[in-house]
Order: C-alpha cells, then sequence, then structure tokens
C-alpha cells in the first residue's frame, strides 16, 4: 500500500548471462512479447505485477521460470486520515466498472482490509494495520436493491496470482472464519434501523439453524 509512488525491483539469484525478466502489470502471466525489466518500475497507480524469467538466448537452455506476483496498491493521499471503529476494506478495480446484479461474472479488483486496532480502538488508513492484501473478484448482488446508491456486492477473495473466478483462495480475515465467497452487505433502503437482518440471524442461531 503506497501513496504518491512505489519503485518496484526485480531480480534473479545467481542468473546467467542470458536470463531476462519480462513482467506485465495487469495480472496476466508474461509472455516473450511482455515488457522487458531493465531497471526499477516505478509505479503511480495500483498494479497486479506478474514476473517471469526467460532464457533469451537463440537457442534456449532453460524453460521459462514460474510467476512472482505482486500486489500494489496506490491510494490517494487525502484518504490518509481516514479512520473508522469499524475494520475497513477498499476495493481498487483498476478502472474496471462492476458488473450489474444481472451478471454471472466478477470484475477482478486489488482488496486491502485494515484491522481496528486494540489500542486506539480505531482502524486507519496510513500506518495501519493490513489484516489483508491481496486480490480478488466483485458483482454487484440483489434485485430489489440493485440499484440503490449503495451496492450490496457478491465479492471473492483470490489467490496471489488471482485473475478469475477458478482463483479462488479461503481467507480467513478481521477474526472471521476462513473462506473464499463473501457478501458485503448495505443495509440501505429496506433496512435502515440495521437491526431487521441481525434479528433475524440471532434468532435462527438459537433455534439451531445456521445464519451469518
Amino acid at each position: 500500500v503506497f501513496f504518491g509512488s512505489q519503485l518496484i525491483e526485480l531480480s534473479v539469484v545467481d542468473p546467467t548471462p542470458t536470463m531476462e525478466i519480462r513482467y506485465t502489470l495487469d495480472g496476466s502471466e508474461p509472455s516473450l512479447d511482455s515488457d522487458l525489466y531493465s531497471g526499477p518500475i516505478l509505479l503511480t497507480e495500483s498494479a497486479r505485477l506478474e514476473a517471469r524469467t526467460f532464457d533469451g538466448a537463440p537457442d534456449p537452455s532453460f524453460e521459462p521460470s514460474n510467476s512472482a506476483s505482486g500486489t500494489y496498491f496506490a491510494l490517494a493521499d487525502d484518504l490518509r486520515d481516514v479512520d473508522s471503529n469499524l475494520p475497513i476494506i477498499i476495493l481498487d478495480t483498476l478502472g474496471d466498472g462492476v458488473p450489474g446484479t444481472g451478471s454471472t461474472s466478477l470484475v477482478g479488483m486489488n482488496v486491502v482490509a485494515f484491522e481496528v486496532s486494540k489500542a486506539t480502538g480505531r482502524a486507519t488508513i496510513d500506518d495501519g494495520i493490513v489484516d489483508y492484501l491481496g486480490r480478488g473478484g466483485a458483482r454487484s448482488r440483489g434485485s430489489s436493491t440493485g440499484s440503490q446508491p449503495k451496492h450490496n456486492m457478491s465479492f471473492e477473495t483470490w489467490g496471489p496470482q488471482g485473475t478469475d473466478a477458478d482463483d479462488d483462495f479461503d481467507v480467513g480475515w478481521l477474526g472471521l472464519a476462513p473462506e473464499s465467497d463473501w457478501v458485503l452487505h448495505a443495509p440501505y433502503e429496506f433496512d435502515r434501523a440495521l437491526i431487521r437482518n441481525q434479528l433475524a440471524f440471532d434468532m435462527s442461531n438459537q433455534m439451531g439453524q445456521w445464519a451469518p
């Protein structure tokens, strides 16, 4: 997580002279046609970095390496002082739109969660406690709530190299049990008291039935 800009340096341990690094910043797997790494990469916006080593010799002796990945989260400077008594989750689609409720596909995104500090009782962004930094996907969720200004979302956490819904990755974050499928629930119009769902969930649990 960074403000402003971030320099990324890549290296290969004990490389042969013909080894070269190719990289992408959109989460796609690097190929011989991808950008050639020649020095530190200056990031000024969020990125999903993937890098692989290739043998650049005319008659290669080595197969391409596995990918190394990094998730880099650029935040606007005016978010530095944001704090909350609840955990803060930020989603960055890298400029892509979030599919509507009629879609079955998810848009890929960077995901960061800041936990509440036990010392202060607040979650903060600048120098806060990063409980999760990784990748995920989401789409709008709901029927009658699909057009409300604050969207509900179907949300998944994906693995370190996650680029689509086949990359489900169980995450135990914010004190919750590990899981990859989540709902980001935004009571806006139908539960403005913010207690109806909680009451139904509690009654279900008291009757021995599962509920969130």
